[in-house]
């Protein structure tokens, strides 16, 4: 920039302030709003860049160079205001928040919701026996892309992301559940195996017992039998045996042998004299 006196090297304001200086000319320009530089020696407005995301850049004595966007509103680039009201601006929309310095809309977390627009902050939580998934606004989903009411099966506590499945043993018949007690232990002799399940997934099968907490289906053993629907395998009674595993009923002892009711794993020959 030329002055009656001398020549300087055109030098941005550090401050507050974006110039250019072109040539023939006194003084300096500076740049067009929503635009800066901190070229030294700046010639044209070519030199002055679009204002950064997050930003905007008033161009001001009495602003700084870049200024942080506001909370409840996004500058997406160029911006020279933030109020929403100019290209490279927007209001934060529903389903999403902008805390300051926002470039674009944040979806909703996970687990939360945001219902309204100009939000800095999440709404809250989402509500229990729901699930929200990101960018909710309401906090009792109905809609399968932002989450829904809880499915049976499974139990959602508040501020839930996703639903949590019923562990392997139990069952749910019941939406909308909001803790793990609603998740009902199967019965004797059933059949629960895997996470969700909504109802009982048979009966125990005959050759086998069946435990719970955690569900184990188990071999029913020499000298027992194991009818279908079964927790626990029954010794064979008396005059009975089984040489077996998996059975679901015992064998009479035959004619000529006898079976002790100590081992009712085998049949024993009368001895001579005996029948």
């Amino acid at each position: 920039m030329c002055t009656q006196t001398s020549r300087e090297l055109c030098r941005p304001d550090q401050s507050s302030l974006s110039f250019y200086c072109a040539a023939g000319k006194w003084g300096s320009d500076s740049c067009s709003v929503g635009t800066i530089t901190d070229v030294i020696g700046a010639e044209t407005q070519a030199d002055c860049i679009a204002c950064p995301p997050g930003f905007y850049c008033p161009n001001s004595s009495s602003l700084s160079k870049t200024v942080e966007c506001k909370a409840g509103f996004f500058c997406s680039g160029s911006a020279y205001t933030d109020d929403g009201t100019m290209t490279g601006t927007g209001v934060c929309t529903d389903g999403h928040y902008c805390p300051s310095g926002t470039n674009e809309p944040i979806n909703c977390t996970p687990g939360k919701y945001c219902s309204g627009t100009s939000l800095q902050a999440p709404s809250g939580d989402c509500t229990q026996g729901y699930f929200c998934l990101q960018g909710s606004n309401t906090a009792t989903p109905t809609t399968s892309t932002i989450g829904g009411l809880c499915p049976a099966g499974s139990y959602c506590a508040t501020g839930s992301s996703i639903f949590t499945q019923c562990p392997s043993g139990t069952y749910n018949p019941n939406t909308g559940s909001t803790v793990s007690t609603a998740c009902v232990t199967c019965g004797a002799g059933q059949k629960c195996i895997g996470r969700g399940l909504t109802a009982p997934s048979g009966t125990c099968p005959a050759g086998y017992y069946c435990t719970q907490n955690p569900f184990t289906l188990r071999d029913c053993e020499e000298g027992y039998y194991c009818p279908a629907g079964v927790d626990a395998q029954v010794l064979c009674p008396a005059g009975q045996y089984n040489e077996y595993t998996h059975q679901s009923s015992c064998t009479a002892c035959p004619v000529g042998y006898y079976c002790p009711q100590t081992d009712t794993t085998r049949k024993i020959i009368c001895p001579p004299g005996s029948y």
